[in-house]
């Protein structure tokens, strides 16, 4: 979740909501203290979060990702994550295919954990930096 700036004498808080149509949508929230500002863009993205992409498996959503960010990424950053997806496909299906709204905290420390145990620590941050970004950045990720 974004954080609430200063704007005027008011905070405001800009919360990206989702693609629609390709477009980047957002909406705006004012209040006069921050924690207020934060509080209404958090209960706005809890109330209207699509149920359709929370449906979706992880695997099926990280895919769809990648391949929106074609024209902002490098060819080679696509490939990585598309290899990273179809690994965690292939190797830990019970992750990949969970619903994508049903991931927890938990989930991710688990998978970590079964990462560490097979791949050097570089791997295994690259893996946990993809998902908690690509997690948090779609505001489905638990705190």
């Amino acid at each position: 979740m974004a954080t609430a700036k200063k704007h005027g004498k008011q905070y405001r808080v800009i919360a990206y909501l989702g693609m629609v149509d390709g477009k980047k949508q957002y909406k705006s929230f004012s209040a006069p203290t921050k924690a207020e500002a934060e509080r209404k863009a958090a209960e706005y993205k809890q109330k209207h979060k699509s149920t359709k992409a929370l449906t979706d498996t992880f695997a099926e959503y990280a895919m769809a990702s990648n391949n929106a960010k074609t024209n902002i990424l490098s060819p080679a950053t696509i490939r990585k994550y598309n290899t990273m997806v179809r690994t965690l496909d292939q190797k830990y299906k019970w992750f990949a295919s969970k619903p994508i709204g049903k991931i927890t905290e938990h989930d991710v420390q688990v998978l970590v954990n079964e990462l560490s145990a097979v791949n050097a620590p570089k791997t295994v941050r690259s893996y946990y930096g993809y998902i908690n970004s690509f997690l948090s950045f779609e505001g489905i990720k638990t705190s």
